[in-house]
């Protein structure tokens, strides 16, 4: 077990810069009743609707809710939704926006219709130009971006294939971050790794793994071996590659391949979860955390991330992996602690926190509590007959 309090002091040291495509994720919720009479679509009563940070502006956040600091560099348009970003950025404490703004180009926005009976996406819209920045856009970028590495404990390239992260970009900031001895962790995009050549760690999914790599992906060996190319090829220390409902894989060059299967949780909404895994890596690595310990804080955010049932899921995979946990208030606290202690999970001698999950960063917001991010109470341990607030645990 590695030792949490050290870590946890650590991470609100650490100051991550991530650069990659910025968005502004919008949800409409409705019910469906009917058809069209114009046409066959459903036709959407409206009843409310949420806006959000996205793209790499959600790994920005993630990053933030975890206490760590952000510099976050990024390209907006010269529109409202660049407007709108600027404001969601501006009132984020822990994250420093460096956005360059292009007025060729539509800030990315991506609007999804969802019928809220089924939580299911009906339809999305986007406004998008997929394409790379202009030379004279990809210089603002990097006159922007450069002079904040040395501020930067680590590197972390979230690529949407939106435009930002173009290969003369990419080149720059990781050969930049080599120079000054910081790590680069990339989320990638293109099938071609070659062009994240000197990158510290990659973090593809199965599908772009598969595709970059020419192979099936289906079993560890297969992963293992083919990473061992793509090490080769993008002269980097190690590949995670994730796999949704199979869990995660790392291979490091140096070192054995590790697995760690997913946590059984009912999958809600598989987006973002690649955001949480890349924002959770980065932090615990550049607070000294080593490989697998990285890997498994990442796969227990990633299954609450998805999780269609947070504040249960967090109870679960929090309680088995990492010695704390997340429950509701009141006497559900208690409850979801003894439940945990009949089924194995857990002993009366362990050290156990629990903490209350507000919307939104459900399993990110309980860290932030328990390292006392500003505006956060510290955690109260208390003997597991007692409940305060939903914040229990023995001495």
């Amino acid at each position: 077990m590695f030792d949490f309090d050290a870590l946890s002091h650590a991470i609100i040291s650490q100051t991550v810069l991530c650069v990659g495509d910025l968005m502004l994720d919008e949800f409409v919720y409705g019910e469906v009743s009917r058809i069209s009479p114009e046409a066959p679509a459903p036709v959407i009563a409206v009843q409310r609707s949420e806006t959000n940070i996205g793209g790499a502006g959600n790994v920005a956040r993630n990053i933030a809710s975890l206490g760590a600091r952000c510099i976050f560099a990024s390209l907006t348009g010269e529109d409202e939704a660049g407007a709108k970003l600027k404001a969601a950025l501006a009132q984020e404490s822990l994250i420093e926006s460096v956005l360059v703004c292009d007025s060729e180009r539509p800030t990315t926005r991506k609007v999804r219709f969802v019928s809220e009976h089924f939580s299911t996406h009906m339809l999305r819209a986007d406004w998008e130009l997929a394409q790379p920045a202009s030379a004279e856009i990809e210089q603002k970028l990097l006159d922007a971006i450069l002079p904040c590495l040395p501020r930067a404990d680590i590197v972390l390239l979230s690529d949407y294939a939106k435009g930002v992260l173009t290969a003369r970009v990419i080149r720059n900031i990781i050969d930049a971050a080599r120079k000054l001895g910081k790590r680069v962790i990339v989320d990638p995009k293109s099938p071609n790794f070659a062009i994240y050549r000197g990158a510290t760690l990659l973090t593809p999914n199965r599908k772009e793994f598969a595709e970059a790599t020419r192979s099936r992906a289906e079993t560890e060996k297969n992963i293992a071996d083919a990473a061992q190319d793509v090490m080769q090829l993008a002269d980097c220390e190690a590949v995670l590659v994730t796999q949704s409902e199979h869990g995660m894989t790392l291979v490091p060059r140096q070192g054995d391949p590790i697995h760690v299967p997913a946590h059984p949780v009912k999958v809600r909404d598989v987006s973002g979860a690649g955001d949480t895994v890349a924002a959770v890596l980065a932090v615990v690595l550049a607070a000294g955390a080593d490989w697998e310990t990285a890997l498994r804080m990442a796969n227990a955010a990633a299954a609450v991330a998805v999780s269609d049932d947070e504040i249960m899921a967090a109870v679960t995979v929090l309680a088995s992996t990492e010695g704390i946990f997340a429950a509701p208030e009141g006497g559900a606290a208690l409850a979801a602690y003894q439940v945990l202690l009949e089924d194995g999970f857990l002993k009366e001698s362990d050290r156990v926190v629990l903490f209350n999950t507000g919307s939104g960063y459900k399993y990110l917001d309980t860290f932030a509590k328990y390292w006392g991010v500003e505006g956060w109470a510290p955690p109260i341990k208390l003997p597991a007959s007692r409940n305060i607030g939903g914040i229990i645990g023995p001495y």
